[in-house]
């Protein structure tokens, strides 16, 4: 058994521990997952492990929230957090529960299978639902009393230095409308930690940020650098 007590600064996403397949280009989960995005300080975690099973919990005293008089990140609002995960060869899946207080809870779902050989296939769910009718709208949270459903999947195969990778994701919130991204790339590895990709990512809106608002949609190609330090 191990176990530690930390005081850090969190993503949501630490729940999940899945990877994303284009994480920071323009084709980040976190355009559908909202957890994905949100930051947590000074938060104070218990963390333990007991063979392939992980369990962990947080305190936080300090979340920023959208204050939705003035648009200004104010901070001080409490968040706490549960997780479990399972974690063994090349099979990983973590649950966790986030309750953030005036704005809303959040339940994530996530899983991921990778071979020795490179190939992956990753899944997300998150559910997450405002806490009364004026709740702020913040990254994951819908604000009000409505309900957000998110869902992303990716997957790669790997070919030599070459990983061949796609991704989908929906987004729906309810009374507002819909959002769906459809990503395909290839990365090629210059090193352990740095590698160059080509990148096609459509994205498109129906309403979703607010309810009534034109249908919006992008399309981008790109190409780029990424690198771990």
């Amino acid at each position: 058994m191990k176990f530690a007590l930390v005081v850090t600064i969190l993503q949501l996403n630490w729940l999940l521990q899945v990877s994303d397949a284009f994480a920071d280009t323009y084709a980040d989960m976190s355009n559908i997952i909202g957890a994905d995005g949100h930051r947590v300080d000074n938060a104070v975690a218990y963390i333990t492990k007991v063979g392939p099973v992980g369990l962990a919990a947080a305190h936080s005293t300090e979340i920023d929230v959208v204050s939705s008089a003035d648009g200004d990140r104010n901070g001080g609002t409490t968040a706490n957090t549960v997780m479990a995960n399972y974690s063994n060869g090349p099979i990983y899946a973590g649950l966790g529960y986030t309750a953030v207080d005036d704005v809303g809870t959040m339940i994530n779902i996530g899983g991921s299978y990778k071979t020795e050989a490179g190939h992956f296939v990753n899944a997300v769910y998150e559910t997450s639902e405002g806490d009364n009718a004026a709740s702020p709208a913040v990254a994951g949270f819908p604000g009000g009393t409505k309900e957000d459903t998110n869902l992303y999947v990716a997957g790669g195969i790997k070919s030599g230095a070459m990983t061949f990778k796609a991704g989908y994701g929906k987004g729906e919130t309810d009374g507002a409308g819909e959002e769906e991204q459809t990503t395909v790339g290839v990365d090629y590895s210059l090193g352990k930690k740095t590698a160059a990709y080509l990148m096609w990512n459509d994205n498109t809106n129906t309403g979703r940020v607010a309810a009534g608002a034109a249908e919006s949609s992008t399309t981008a190609t790109a190409v780029g650098l990424v690198t771990e330090f």
